[in-house]
């Protein structure tokens, strides 16, 4: 799957889509994603001098792309959860996630999501993130959970269509 195909399974898009290509999908088993750090990414947007620029790539993120992977997995493994196109995956939870290095600009990223457990609408995963076949994080349990939601329309321009509801005004406290 190239990212056109993820963004037909996630709501994420630019700057919030974090795999370049879903490698590998086994139903009901695991998904293999694949990330290529490059210094465009919006997390290393300049703050000061160009010296000061970080090279290492947030483990927030690197926790986000496990989670993304997992939901690509459990939305190919859960048709009868709903219509792909709406669901919505909730990344609830990540726990006992260990981390060896942060990966650096340059580096690629492969994650891998197994399903160990599904409650309903909850999937229960483990994964890992790996950079030249050394795992670099490990996480024990993330709970993806998902919900139905009718995803709004995108007019011609990109725009999602809120439908013909004007904004509502924000109150001043």
């Amino acid at each position: 799957m190239d990212r056109r195909d993820i963004e037909e399974v996630l709501p994420h898009r630019d700057a919030m889509l974090i795999p370049d290509r879903i490698i590998e999908v086994s139903a009901l088993e695991f998904a293999v994603g694949v990330k290529t750090i490059t210094s465009d990414e919006p997390c290393f947007c300049p703050v000061g001098r160009a010296d000061d620029r970080p090279t290492d790539y947030p483990v927030s993120l690197m926790v986000e792309f496990l989670g993304q992977v997992a939901a690509v997995l459990c939305i190919v493994s859960f048709s009868e959860l709903g219509p792909r196109s709406n669901l919505l995956p909730i990344f609830a939870s990540a726990s006992g996630v260990k981390l060896g290095r942060l990966p650096r600009v340059g580096e690629t990223l492969i994650g891998t999501a197994w399903i160990s457990r599904r409650l309903d609408t909850v999937v229960a995963v483990t994964g890992q993130v790996s950079v030249d076949g050394d795992i670099i994080m490990d996480a024990e349990r993330a709970l993806i959970a998902f919900k139905q939601s009718a995803r709004p329309a995108v007019l011609s321009g990109g725009t999602p269509s809120l439908g013909s509801e004007a904004p509502r005004e924000r109150k001043a406290r």
